[in-house]
């Protein structure tokens, strides 16, 4: 299965597609959705609602978990009121992409992007193990989020706190964040020049994608563009120690 993913930026849209190919091992998955909607839509009395009343009694012998948690909270990297969604998903992900380029810039001197990885693989190059993702979160910072006029969108955030297994790839161009190292960048990566190819490998960390306007890092002064955030001992390795 083909996906075309493209990457555009301000009023002059500049597009270019990508292609990912996603490697399903079997069958077992599109079974499972076959078997879902075959049951949905075979059993109506099973998802008709109801007229009667539940019991205190019963009520509290029922027990169940949210698929969404949503956290608001203020004065977060920046951003005066930020909105946290946080989805009981876990995702496994088996692929490979073969370019992967986000956040084209045009800063009147030079132009390029924020993210240009190729031959991209999530997950074990030799197909082995899968990338796995679990609780996947997105989050939304706001500046006056209540003040209709004033309201700014500062950025997006869109990850995970626990990635288990390797990304591999050819890092062309990089943008990324490294939490908690200290030094004169505050563990931010601007548009690095690298051409080399690394592996990465989570053990239960943190791995996202932040599409910011304005973000506020470890003190640094506030991004925008387009960055990869994961822990600081995975990511010196790769990127600091050439």
């Amino acid at each position: 299965m083909n996906i075309y993913l493209g990457a555009c930026s301000g009023m002059k849209i500049n597009c270019r597609q990508t292609i990912v190919k996603l490697l399903f091992p079997d069958k077992k998955f599109l079974a499972f959705l076959a078997a879902v909607a075959f049951f949905i839509m075979s059993s109506p009395v099973c998802f008709a609602p109801t007229k009667e009343v539940m019991s205190d009694m019963e009520l509290s012998n029922v027990e169940g978990q949210a698929l969404i948690n949503i956290v608001e909270s203020s004065n977060v990297n920046g951003s005066t009121d930020v909105i946290r969604v946080n989805m009981g998903i876990d995702w496994t992900l088996q692929a490979y992409v073969g370019s992967m380029k986000l956040g084209y810039y045009n800063n009147g001197t030079s132009t390029g992007w924020d993210e240009n990885i190729t031959k991209l693989f999530l997950g074990s190059v030799d197909r082995s193990s899968s990338l796995v993702l679990s609780g996947l979160y997105l989050e939304v910072g706001f500046d006056n989020l209540s003040n209709d006029a004033t309201r700014k969108l500062n950025y997006i955030e869109f990850g995970t706190n626990s990635a288990t297994g390797s990304v591999t790839g050819t890092m062309n161009t990089i943008n990324a964040l490294m939490a908690g190292h200290g030094g004169g960048n505050t563990g931010v990566v601007t548009r690095l020049a690298d051409g080399t190819t690394k592996t990465i490998t989570f053990n239960n960390e943190s791995l996202s994608f932040l599409f910011t306007s304005k973000y506020n890092y470890s003190g640094s002064s506030p991004l925008s563009g387009i960055f990869i955030k994961m822990p600081e001992t995975r990511a010196l390795d790769v990127f600091l120690r050439q």
